[in-house]
């Protein structure tokens, strides 16, 4: 039990989240780049550190994998996050509406 209150948190968490993009409003664009912002500076910080604990080459060259990898997800993502700006923050027509 002394784990619930990490699983509620994690739940409520993912439930803004989903909000959040099932309505699209500004706030959800610009909390969207900062997530991006805060996993690039965790891949930074995982390749670096690889980097500078590094005694072969062998391991350089894992600590560049980690960096190609990170690249391979978070590079695509951020591209289509910043073209599709437009989508969010507009009005949403109500259903019941004529």
């Amino acid at each position: 039990m002394e784990s619930a209150p990490y699983f509620i948190s994690l739940a409520l968490a993912f439930a803004i989240l989903s909000y959040g993009l099932m309505r699209r409003p500004t706030w959800m664009w610009h909390l969207g780049r900062v997530i991006f912002y805060l996993l690039a500076a965790k891949w930074g910080e995982w390749f670096f550190t690889g980097l500078r604990e590094a005694r072969s080459g062998a391991q350089v060259a894992w600590a560049c994998v980690y960096l190609a990898g990170g690249l391979v997800i978070w590079l695509p993502s951020v591209v289509w996050w910043s073209a599709n700006r437009e989508k969010f923050g507009k009005a949403t027509k109500s259903r019941s509406s004529p």
